[in-house]
């Protein structure tokens, strides 16, 4: 995810030219283009590798010492 998301915020804007007036930093479109297939697979992988997890069992909840509820109001009544 952390490959995916620095790609998001620091090479999409450095292939698009952002920087090139400033900083003269340019991506070679194949360069670019090579990184955002490798940061759609680690993406790809990572929804597949969550499919699989398989988390613990949640705890029984315990026993309910809740408020009863409260009977609504006669009609016309506020407050």
């Amino acid at each position: 995810m952390g490959w995916a998301v620095g790609y998001n915020v620091i090479a999409l804007p450095i292939a698009a030219g952002v920087f090139e007036p400033s900083l003269g930093i340019v991506l070679r479109p194949e360069i670019a283009a090579l990184s955002m297939s490798g940061s759609s697979v680690i993406v790809a992988v990572n929804a597949l590798m969550l499919k699989r997890l398989r988390l613990p069992a949640r705890p029984p909840a315990p026993e309910s010492t809740s408020v009863p509820e409260r009977e609504p109001a006669p009609a016309g009544h506020h407050g």
